[in-house]
C-alpha cells in the first residue's frame, strides 16, 4: 500500500489538447513538452498517452530525459531543448535524438568532435549526421542564435556533420496582456518569420519552425508554424492564478494526489500538535496523520493551516507544522475518519477542488515547481 501517489486522468489530458488546440490552422501540429518527468507527472506516462492520442513529437530538457523515452519505448521525434555535452554526441546519434544548437560556437563545436568520433569509431557509415534544431534568441537571452546574425544562423546549416532540420524561439511574456509585453512578443514571432524568409533567400530549408509555448499557443494563434510546443497548459494547469489568456479555457488538471492516513488521535483542549507546539487546540479535537511531508514535494511554507485537503468529501486544513514525511489535518468536524482513509492534496471530489495554483498562491512559486516536487511520490499512471 503506497504512503502516497499520483493518479492520472487520459480524459482530462484529450479534453486539454483539444481545448488549447481550438484556434489552429490545421497545418500546425502539437509537440508535447515532457521535460522535467513530465511536468512531475511522469514522462513515459504522459509520451505513451499523447501517442495514442496522435501526438508524435516530444521536447526534454536534457539528454538524460530523452534516453529515458527512447528506452520506455517512444519512437518518434524527441528535441532536446537544452545543452548537451558535445562529448555526448554519439549518444545523441545512437538514440536517433535532435539537439538543439544554443549557440553557433557550440554548433561548431558539437560538429567537430562528432565528426572525430564518427572517424574513429563508425568509419564504415558514409557521412553520418547528428540531427538539430536552431535555436533563436529573439529577446529572452538565455540560449540561441542572436534574432539578426543571420550569418550564423546560415552557417549552422551547413555544417559537415549536423543536419540543422528546425529553428524555434521561446516566448517568455505570452502570459500577460500587458500592452509592452504584447509588443515584444509580436516582435518575436516577426524575428523568426524574418529568419525564416533569410534562410529561403540564400536557398536554405530551415525545416520545421515551432514558435508557442503553451500561452503562446493560446494568445497568438492561429500562427505559421509547423507546430507549437504545449507544456503546463497540457497538464490542466496554469502557472499562477494571474496569467492571462484571450479566451476562457475548460482545462481540466490531469494530475491527483492523494496520501493514506496512517492514524487517527483525539486531543484535548489545550494539547498541542507537531514540532515546535504550533498548534494548540481550542476544543476536542480529532487529528489525522498522513503520509506526505516536505521530502515528498509538500511545502513546508504550507504549515500551520495553509494546506487544505478533502477527506470523505470535505475540506480539512494543516494542523501545525508540516514534518518530513508525514504531516496532520484537523479532521473534527468529518465524520468516520479512520486509519487507511484517503486523503486528497491536489485533486477533487465531488464540488470539492484544491488546484496547485491554490499552493502556489499561498507559498509565492508558480504551479511548474509545485509539481515537479513530488520526485518521492509513487506514480500509479492513468486510472481514469
Amino acid at each position: 500500500m503506497n504512503r502516497a501517489w499520483i493518479e492520472l486522468d487520459a480524459q482530462a489530458l484529450k479534453n486539454n489538447l483539444e481545448v488549447m488546440s481550438a484556434e489552429f490552422s490545421p497545418e500546425t501540429g502539437i509537440m508535447g513538452v515532457v521535460k522535467a518527468n513530465g511536468y512531475g507527472h511522469g514522462a513515459l506516462q504522459i509520451a505513451h498517452k499523447l501517442e495514442e492520442l496522435g501526438v508524435e513529437r516530444f521536447c526534454v530538457a536534457t539528454l538524460d530525459e530523452a534516453i529515458e523515452l527512447r528506452e520506455g519505448g517512444i519512437d518518434g521525434f524527441i528535441l532536446i531543448l537544452g545543452y548537451t555535452s558535445p562529448a555526448m554526441a554519439m549518444e545523441i546519434y545512437r538514440y536517433r535524438l535532435t539537439q538543439t544548437l544554443i549557440s553557433y560556437e557550440y554548433a561548431l563545436q558539437l560538429d567537430d568532435l562528432f565528426g572525430r568520433m564518427v572517424k574513429a569509431v563508425m568509419p564504415e557509415i558514409e557521412n553520418p549526421k547528428l540531427m538539430a534544431h536552431l535555436a533563436i534568441d529573439t529577446g529572452m537571452h538565455r540560449i540561441g542564435v542572436a534574432k539578426n546574425d543571420y550569418d550564423s544562423m546560415k552557417k549552422c546549416y551547413g555544417l559537415a556533420h549536423i543536419d540543422c532540420c528546425g529553428l524555434y524561439t521561446h516566448l517568455p511574456a505570452a502570459d500577460t496582456d500587458a500592452p509592452e509585453h504584447v509588443e515584444f512578443t509580436k516582435g518575436q514571432i516577426e524575428f523568426v518569420y524574418k529568419a525564416k524568409e533569410e534562410l529561403l533567400a540564400a536557398g536554405i530549408d530551415p525545416g520545421i519552425v515551432h514558435i508557442q509555448n503553451s500561452y503562446g499557443s493560446v494568445n497568438y494563434s492561429p500562427l505559421k508554424a509547423d507546430y507549437a510546443r504545449f507544456g503546463i497548459l497540457m497538464y490542466g494547469a496554469h502557472q499562477d492564478y494571474e496569467d492571462y489568456t484571450k479566451r476562457e479555457l475548460n482545462l481540466k488538471p490531469v494530475m491527483t494526489l492523494k496520501a493514506h492516513i496512517a492514524s487517527v488521535r483525539d486531543v484535548e483542549p489545550g494539547e498541542t500538535v507537531g514540532y515546535g507546539r504550533s498548534f494548540k487546540a481550542e476544543r476536542p479535537t480529532k487529528i489525522a496523520t498522513i503520509c506526505i511531508g516536505y521530502a515528498d514535494g509538500v511545502p513546508r511554507k504550507l504549515s500551520n493551516g495553509k494546506l487544505k485537503a478533502i477527506v470523505h468529501g470535505q475540506y480539512c486544513y494543516g494542523a501545525g507544522r508540516i514534518c518530513m514525511d508525514q504531516m496532520m489535518l484537523d479532521v473534527t468536524d468529518i465524520p468516520d475518519v479512520k486509519m487507511g482513509d484517503v486523503a486528497i492534496l491536489i485533486g477533487s471530489d465531488g464540488e470539492k477542488a484544491v488546484f496547485a495554483e491554490d499552493w502556489a498562491k499561498e507559498v509565492g512559486t508558480i504551479s511548474y515547481e509545485i509539481f515537479t516536487n513530488f520526485k518521492r511520490v509513487e506514480n500509479n499512471g492513468f486510472v481514469r
